[in-house]
């Protein structure tokens, strides 16, 4: 069936002077009807429009009456994309406001119809409903339930940090999260930070099987060749222990307002030290030895004397 006739019906709320009204409907483009009718499309208020129906105004309700009129389908046609528009204008000839926009014109409704009927196969679907979270307790039991098919065994202690030995199967790690303390026990290599020095960033490592710990602090790609790690490294691997500090600019040993001492650092073994004191603004040096020492560079007191030994 290529024609659905519209049976009259009424819309509210009209509120324009005079007693009709004009009811215009345009086709968004050409197209044939399923029983070979040429069918003139056009813009949207422009003179091709394919309706064009008086309509009756009561001014005492504010209602508009249309007649019953007549609509090729679209949905049968040449042209299954086409759609329809309609507009209302008062008697003046003013645009008053849409009626209907990019309407599917439907051959199932076909020969007559209500303009309800319509309205209802062109309106948009509904959609679907939100998905809603599941409660605290529909969650536990969804792991419960996933625990009895899919069983991990391990038995833990209080605190400690489980770890994967294999395929389901947890047992103690070597962290412990006490809820204020995390603490970390090796016996091997422990690394933070940029993991291997990958992407020259900074990190912490502990290494006991060399017997070195350090920290430095690293930034930007391997392949600049200025860029250096700066940080402190700690070696004990024989019998002698040292410290060392690494820098590319200044290397600052810093108390600001307090006492910064280096050599003999609590005075435990009467051994010399070199002392900054911030407070006082000197720097002293203390427990040099009173005769030259026979050391090449080496410093040594002679009464209020400072010198340098010759070796």
């Amino acid at each position: 069936m290529a024609t659905l006739s519209i049976v009259s019906f009424t819309l509210p709320n009209y509120h324009r002077p005079g007693t009709t009204a004009r009811l215009k409907i345009w086709y968004s483009q050409n197209f044939v009807t399923l029983e070979n009718q040429p069918i003139m499309g056009g813009a949207v208020r422009s003179g091709s429009f394919h309706v064009d129906e008086l309509c009756s105004v009561d001014q005492e309700t504010h209602e508009i009456t249309t007649p019953t009129f007549s609509l090729p389908t679209t949905n049968d046609s040449s042209v299954r994309n086409v759609r329809a528009t309609a507009l209302l204008f008062d008697s003046s000839g003013a645009f008053v406001q849409y009626l209907f926009t990019n309407w599917i014109i439907y051959s199932q409704l076909a020969p007559i119809s209500t303009f309800a009927a319509l309205d209802a196969l062109n309106a948009p679907p509904t959609p679907p409903p939100q998905p809603t979270g599941i409660t605290r307790e529909q969650c536990l039991v969804l792991i419960e339930e996933g625990l009895q098919a899919e069983p991990v065994n391990g038995t833990f202690s209080t605190s400690a940090v489980p770890r994967a030995t294999g395929p389901k199967t947890l047992v103690d790690g070597q962290a412990i999260d006490d809820g204020s303390n995390f603490k970390i026990q090796t016996l091997g290599d422990f690394q933070a930070g940029d993991y291997e020095e990958a992407q020259h960033g900074s990190l912490l490592s502990v290494n006991d099987t060399l017997g070195r710990v350090g920290l430095f602090a690293g930034n930007g790609p391997v392949e600049t060749p200025s860029n250096e790690y700066a940080g402190v490294a700690g070696v004990c691997a024989q019998a002698d222990a040292e410290v060392f500090l690494q820098s590319t600019g200044y290397s600052n040993v810093y108390g600001h307002k307090g006492t910064t001492r280096v050599g003999d650092g609590v005075i435990e073994h009467n051994g010399t030290y070199i002392e900054v004191d911030d407070v006082l603004q000197v720097i002293k040096l203390s427990n040099l030895p009173t005769s030259d020492p026979g050391i090449e560079n080496a410093l040594w007191k002679s009464g209020s004397d400072l010198k340098v030994s010759a070796g």
